[in-house]
């Protein structure tokens, strides 16, 4: 069981780990360099194809994009951990019960 938590856990940290290029694919969205701008002379600029998104609102959008990166692959695995632990003590106490149901048959077939 705690072998497959931790694959469980390397797994979700995988998953997580590929949310940490989401400021950078972010950033890459939201400006390009006009590279042909760039060859003809260095005073280019970079050209924004977002122009009404204020850089406080890219970085906020970019911090929840990583946040849901890393908690949606976490909370599915510990959801899926949780689950598996409550279903064996789920079935613990169903045997425990057919054990006392089955002992008190037993006793009254005596009677």
């Amino acid at each position: 069981m705690k072998l497959r938590f931790l694959g469980l856990l390397t797994g979700c940290l995988m998953l997580g780990s590929w949310g940490m290029g989401a400021p950078k694919a972010l950033g890459a969205g939201v400006s390009s360099v006009n590279w042909n701008c760039l060859q003809r002379s260095a005073t280019c600029n970079v050209v924004k194809t977002h122009p009404s998104q204020d850089p406080r609102l890219q970085e906020l959008t970019a911090t929840i994009l990583v946040f849901l990166y890393l908690m949606v692959p976490a909370g599915i695995g510990l959801s899926l951990f949780l689950s598996d632990q409550y279903q064996a003590y789920h079935t613990r106490l169903l045997k425990r019960q057919r054990e006392l149901l089955e002992r008190l048959w037993e006793q009254g077939a005596h009677y």
